[in-house]
């Protein structure tokens, strides 16, 4: 598979020297009139033929870019499987992630220019098929023509040649780091794998035998993850002592210390904990990576159709009344009784269901949250921001407030902090989902 991208890449590469050298010539023979009209169409053609195979060649390594190399794949399922890589291994398999993020995109970029050199194929084989029925001799078209409309003609066909031949070095450049970023890829997961495997190899050498054997090992797996664990606690030490001071770092080395003491379950609890966190840092650095990227080439962004905008919006609103039914519902039963409903009480109930609305703001704390009304949310936001604030505000917090008892609205309620929350969150969902509005 690599050599055949690599291959795509230079018949690319080959098809856009063929077009430079084809334009070139087409532009020094219209200067010689009609003694050049044959060879100009010569020309035309080689520049048709080699910007349909550069488009063909683009979109193969484009879509092999976008497919994902199974290959990687599978040595990030082997690095997942595995337990104390250390911080080489982790850099590795970052290193891997990062370079198969690049390769998408770079795969996206060859297929769209693909698209437009294959675009540019199309527009201009009307025009140069039909030189094909002019008469091949300069002379005799000079002579049915006339020599100022077939100084234009040729100009004309010089132009299109010039652009057709800019699109295949732009889907040429494109195909060749593409196919880089590939082999980037491959290269990086041959080595992450090969670091599984000397893990697997040293497990297998140390495997035990016999039962007594199996608690030898079972024992072994222990204390090197106490040594892991013990390197994560110097270097967390550390980072306290260089970041937060002395108290702050005291405090961090005596939790570090309860933890180590503490039952391998709960340290287990620890850990997944501390991966979590990690991987959530790692996902909020490249959401940003991703928006930056789409910020400055929204031509990578597919448009959102009517139909879809308003099945989106629609899925908003019933969370929406979904979030507010139970309050309603609530200020009925209480109501009718002739009941004062407690404010504390209320304002928890009311925290608890908006709770989805402050979720969808902590961008960096979460990334992926596991509500999905949150998610929709900040979906939502993406499309249309403007739309989103205005349903939160009219069919949420208004309606909200409105039920809400005397006591908890007045001055000292639990109740009266809630619109600047809100519109905090909905400030932080706008620096997150529209950056142009949040200025």
């Amino acid at each position: 598979n690599g050599e055949a991208l690599c291959r795509a890449a230079e018949a690319a590469a080959e098809a856009a020297r063929a077009c430079a050298t084809s334009v070139r010539i087409a532009k020094r023979v219209c200067a010689l009139g009609a003694g050049g009209w044959e060879v100009l169409c010569e020309c035309a053609q080689c520049v048709l033929r080699a910007c349909r195979n550069a488009a063909a060649a683009a979109s193969k390594v484009g879509k092999h870019a976008l497919q994902g190399p199974a290959d990687a794949s599978a040595a990030l399922d082997e690095a997942a499987g595995r337990t104390g890589l250390g911080k080489r291994g982790d850099r590795a398999v970052r290193q891997l992630m990062e370079a198969m993020t690049l390769a998408l995109r770079q795969g996206r970029c060859s297929t769209l220019a693909a698209s437009l050199c294959s675009a540019k194929a199309g527009e201009a084989a009307s025009l140069i098929l039909s030189l094909a029925r002019l008469p091949p001799s300069g002379s005799r078209l000079t002579a049915a023509v006339g020599a100022p409309q077939l100084a234009s003609l040729m100009a004309r066909v010089s132009e299109v040649l010039g652009d057709m031949a800019a699109a295949v070095a732009d889907a040429a450049e494109h195909a060749m780091a593409t196919a880089t970023a590939a082999c980037d890829v491959a290269r990086k997961a041959q080595g992450v794998r090969e670091m599984v495997a000397a893990m697997g190899g040293a497990a297998a050498d140390n495997e035990p035998q016999t039962a007594s054997d199996s608690e030898d090992e079972d024992e072994a797996s222990q204390q090197a993850r106490r040594a892991a664990e013990a390197e994560c606690r110097a270097e967390a030490e550390a980072r306290a002592d260089a970041e937060d001071g002395g108290a702050a770092a005291h405090a961090a080395r005596e939790v570090q210390r309860a933890v180590a003491n503490a039952p391998p379950a709960v340290q287990k609890r620890v850990s997944n904990a501390r991966w979590l966190r990690k991987l959530a840092v790692e996902m909020h650095e490249m959401q940003t990576k991703m928006r930056s990227l789409c910020t400055s080439s929204p031509q990578l962004i597919p448009g959102v159709g009517v139909g879809q905008k308003e099945e989106l919006f629609q899925m908003l609103s019933e969370v929406l009344r979904s979030a507010e039914a139970p309050i309603l519902r609530r200020w009925y039963r209480e109501a009718g009784g002739g009941a004062e409903p407690s404010a504390a009480e209320w304002a928890e109930m009311v925290n608890d269901r908006l709770s989805f609305v402050f979720l969808s703001a902590e961008h960096a704390a979460l990334p992926v949250p596991d509500e999905l009304a949150a998610r929709l949310l900040r979906q939502a936001a993406l499309v249309d921001f403007d739309l989103t604030s205005d349903l939160l505000r009219t069919q949420l917090l208004q309606r909200v407030l409105l039920f809400a008892p005397a006591a908890a609205t007045q001055a000292g309620g639990p109740l009266t902090t809630l619109p600047a929350k809100f519109d905090a969150a909905l400030a932080a969902l706008a620096k997150h989902c529209a950056p142009e509005r949040s200025r």
